[in-house]
């Protein structure tokens, strides 16, 4: 007979179960990547996150990249006492 799910625990709804052992304490293990204490829960793995180049498995920072381009300040500006006539700015400095 099957059982509701509306009347199942909200542990049992997120896929947590409770093993009890003969000795030492139970412990909680989760059938959807759900964490018993904090309440968080991952996605299903699959091949797609751990690829590079597909927007879902890319890093945020570098888009799958590896690397990213950005202005260093400092190296821009190498003596910011000086004007940009006296060649303040590096690329312009000669």
């Amino acid at each position: 007979e099957a059982t509701s799910t509306s009347s199942r625990p909200p542990a049992a709804k997120a896929g947590l179960k409770d093993l009890a052992t003969t000795t030492g304490p139970a412990h909680t293990f989760s059938e959807k990547l759900a964490c018993a204490e904090c309440g968080i829960s991952f996605p299903e793995v699959s091949p797609r996150m751990f690829s590079f180049n597909n927007p879902y498995g890319a890093c945020p920072e570098c888009s799958g990249i590896g690397s990213r381009e950005e202005i260093d300040p400092d190296r821009l500006v190498p003596n910011p006492a000086r004007s940009l006539k006296d060649g303040a700015l590096a690329p312009w400095a000669g």
